[in-house]
Parts: C-alpha cells; sequence; structure tokens
C-alpha cells in the first residue's frame, strides 16, 4: 500500500470503513479511500508523527507538572517509590500510545497483502456477514470511546484536578490513553474480520455435504485456506510489536493499578471517586479478555474447519476430487491459525490465566515493601 493504490471488493470496503475515519483521527490507519481505491497517505503519516510526537510532550509536562501539586500527597502517596510507580505506569501508556502512530508506516506492505487476500476470499466465497460486522465493529468502536470519555471525567475528579489546569495536564495522557485503546480496537477488528471469513469457508464447506461435491468448490476451500493463513501470518509480522505492547501494558497497569487503589484506601482521605480505580482495574481486564478472545475464538472456528473437512471425506467422492480433499485436510492439521506477539506467547484464553497467575505476586510484594517503608 505504500505508494500505491489498492483496488477492493465494495463488500471489503463496507467491513472497514465503520471505524477507518476513527483510526484515522487517531493517526494509526493513515489511508484515503475513494470508489474502492485505498492509497497509503504519507501525509496523513507525517501529520500523525508530528501531532503525536507533540501530544507525547504535553503528556510527559503535563504529569510533571501535576506531580508538584498536593493531589498525590492527600490521596496517600507517601514517598518516592509511590511517585516512582505512578510514574512508571503513565510513561508506559505515553510511549505505547506514541509507538502505536509511528509504527504505522512499517505496516503498510503487510496491511496491503492482508487486503488482496481478504478480496480473494470475498469473490470465491460468500456470505461475508457484511452487515454484521459492520454493525458491530461500530458498536464496540463508539461503546469504548464513550466509555472511556465518561472514565477520564470522573478520573480528573478523583485526582481533584477538576479544574482548566487539571485539564491541561491531564489531557495529553489522555489522548495517548485514545490512541492505545483504539489501536486495541483495531486489532480486535482485523482479527474479527478474519473470523468471519473463516466463519465464511466453514459454512460454505458444510453447505457441500448437501451438494454434488466437484473439484472446482474444493480448490475455493483450498485458496481460501491458503489465504485465511498468509492472512494471520502477516497479521503476527504486521502487529507483533503491538501485540507485545498491549499484553504488556495490561500486565503493568494489572499490577500497578491495584497497588494504587491499595494506596488510596490507607490514607486518611476516602472518597467515593477514590473507587474510580476499580473501573480502571476492570478496563485493563476488559483490554487484555476482549484481545485473547476474539483471536482464541478464531483458533476454535479454526478446528472446526478441520471435522467439517475430515467429515467430506466420508462422502462419495471421485478420485481427483478425493484427492483435493486430502490436499486440504492436509493443509487444515499442518497449518495452524495462531496468533502470538512474535512467537511468544500465544494469543488466547489460557495466556489469561499466566497473567493472573503472575501479576499477584507482584502485588504481595509491592504492598508488603509499602508496609515496611512505613515502618
Amino acid at each position: 500500500m505504500v505508494h500505491q493504490e489498492l483496488t477492493i471488493n465494495e463488500k471489503l470496503l463496507k467491513t472497514i470503513t465503520p471505524t477507518l475515519k476513527i483510526f484515522r483521527i487517531m493517526g494509526i490507519f493513515p489511508v484515503t479511500y475513494d470508489n474502492y481505491k485505498i492509497t497509503w497517505s504519507v501525509t496523513l503519516y507525517t501529520f500523525s508523527f508530528l501531532a503525536a510526537t507533540l501530544v507525547a510532550i504535553w503528556g510527559i509536562w503535563g504529569f510533571v507538572d501535576d506531580m508538584t501539586t498536593a493531589s498525590f500527597l492527600t490521596l496517600g502517596f507517601r514517598g518516592t517509590v509511590d511517585f516512582f510507580i505512578t510514574s512508571f505506569e503513565v510513561s508506559e501508556i505515553i510511549a505505547s500510545g506514541f509507538y502505536f502512530v509511528i509504527s504505522t508506516k512499517g505496516k503498510s506492505k503487510n496491511i496491503r497483502t492482508i487486503l488482496i487476500n481478504f478480496d480473494k476470499i470475498d469473490n470465491m466465497i460468500t456470505p461475508i456477514f457484511v452487515r454484521k460486522i459492520r454493525r458491530k465493529s461500530i458498536f464496540v468502536t463508539s461503546f469504548v470511546l464513550s466509555f472511556m470519555i465518561v472514565l477520564y471525567i470522573f478520573d480528573l475528579f478523583m485526582w481533584g484536578n477538576n479544574s482548566w489546569r487539571g485539564l491541561n495536564n491531564y489531557m495529553g495522557y489522555y489522548i495517548l490513553f485514545t490512541v492505545s485503546i483504539s489501536h486495541e480496537v483495531l486489532y480486535w477488528h482485523w482479527v474479527n474480520l478474519i473470523y468471519y471469513r473463516v466463519l465464511a469457508m466453514n459454512n460454505y464447506v458444510e453447505d457441500l455435504e448437501e451438494k454434488d461435491i466437484s473439484c472446482e468448490s474444493i480448490s475455493y476451500v483450498v485458496t481460501a485456506y491458503d489465504c485465511i493463513c498468509e492472512c494471520i501470518e502477516k497479521f503476527n509480522t504486521c502487529f507483533g510489536n503491538s501485540a507485545t505492547l498491549i499484553i504488556l501494558s495490561c500486565y503493568i497497569n494489572l499490577v500497578v493499578c491495584p497497588y494504587v487503589l491499595f494506596v488510596m484506601m490507607s490514607s486518611n482521605e476516602i472518597s467515593l471517586l477514590n473507587y474510580v480505580y476499580f473501573v480502571w482495574i476492570g478496563v485493563h481486564i476488559c483490554r487484555l479478555f476482549v484481545l485473547m478472545n476474539v483471536c482464541h475464538s478464531c483458533e476454535y472456528l479454526k478446528g472446526k474447519t478441520s471435522s467439517l473437512v475430515f467429515r467430506l471425506l466420508t462422502q462419495p467422492l471421485g478420485d481427483n476430487t478425493r484427492k483435493k480433499v486430502k490436499t486440504l485436510a492436509f493443509k487444515t492439521t499442518k497449518m495452524k491459525i495462531r496468533f502470538s506477539a512474535y512467537g511468544l506467547p500465544k494469543v488466547n484464553r489460557h495466556l489469561i490465566l499466566s497473567v493472573i497467575s503472575s501479576i499477584s505476586t507482584y502485588w504481595m510484594i509491592l504492598i508488603q515493601f509499602s508496609a515496611r517503608l512505613e515502618t
């Protein structure tokens, strides 16, 4: 997609346009489109890069300025360690949001390949559930952004910064956190597009059992499966760093946020607004769960593909057709559909248990360390 136009079919365009404008505003998908032609925009990327740089500086400056106020002390923060932990959490969000913007340039080639394969699948296998994908994408994007705006407002009141200075100090951080959340929605959206194409392929294979199976129809499935595998390979290459940062971000925040909540609950001044941090903890859990769940669902659906293909072998088939089905069965067995962050770890539901079991250790360390500092 770098310096080239890519023409895609109408169905594919309809499934990516609902969230395209939001992603462009956030600087994580700098493309233009017109009459089914998508073009990588160097102008949009340059503007996004400069804007992200300024917002990152703004966020760092705002946090440093806010550290000088007394609001941290009234919330129970007692020393250098507490300030360091909070600073680490904030800097991680700022760095992640900035990286998600500047790294879009390296994704263009792989995204082009993914879109080409999507286009091939759509031309061979129907339906692609266009209306369902559009509605789901619009709902998720609208809900997430609306919820985060409300949470930001409560967060400002919690920190006692319900003034213009407080808004100015935190705005850079909130913008980059929104960029990070939008990038996770983008990740979810692309996996969701793969998921529905696997589902369409499964439905196509299932329908073959009730028809006269031909070599041509099996060839369509073989080609579609090859395209899906290539999409996932390019997707893992394209979003490998992003997946790693998202998982790391959730991990860090799920360690730090409960500790910050513990510090607040230990302070002399306890307000109902302090419980906003419970919501933040829930947000980070949801971030992790949504990411893992959509990848796990796609992998699970692939397992059904193998079962459906082996069921075709029980049908009366011609010699050439049977060879094609055996080839397809071999591919579905050997070519796995797996999402990963550069191979480690595998992105699925099993990772959630690993994260939860390991962060509990850090909670105990931080709480015990804080107790020693008090004594």
